[in-house]
């Protein structure tokens, strides 16, 4: 076997656990109600490869880098089965922001809840089970935002 394939190979693998195991849809999956969504995801803080963001009560969305060189303020709303966190992200080094934003598509296939995150290149193949695992009860962000924000002088 040749280093390429072997290094290829070792490079899927490695990624592997980075991406989880998307799939597609199954037929029989139901979308949740903007109910259900929504208690997904008030009061939570999601843990994310390379970012926490935190889903307010009152709807306000708040979120950093792991890194710590940005972080993010704005709001998050539920349409149907779909959870969106729109905000303005500023760099902590020189102060400029953006705007941007992710959305969150839910199902239901018996017991277990899929998602679609709008970020997916492969819009059918991208169904993942995972997301949930990924939230916790209470705000584990603001704290380090205000820190953040702080330090960039916004």
């Amino acid at each position: 076997m040749s280093k390429s394939i072997i290094g290829l190979s070792a490079l899927v693998v490695a990624l592997i656990p980075l991406v989880g195991w998307a799939e597609e849809l199954p037929k029989d999956a139901v979308p949740l109600t903007a109910s259900e969504v929504r208690e997904l995801y008030s009061g939570k803080s999601a843990n994310w490869s390379r970012s926490r963001a935190y889903f307010a009560p009152d709807s306000t969305f708040l979120m950093h880098g792991k890194d710590k060189s940005w972080f993010g303020e704005g709001k998050w709303t539920v349409n149907g089965n779909e959870v969106c966190g729109k905000l303005k992200r500023t760099s902590v080094k020189d102060g400029k922001s953006n705007t941007g934003g992710d959305c969150w598509a839910w199902y239901r296939v018996g017991k277990k809840y899929m998602t679609f995150w709008s970020g997916e290149k492969d819009k059918k193949y991208g169904y993942y089970d995972s997301e949930l695992k990924k939230m916790s009860a209470g705000d584990k962000v603001s704290r380090t935002v205000a820190e953040l924000k702080k330090k960039s002088g916004s």
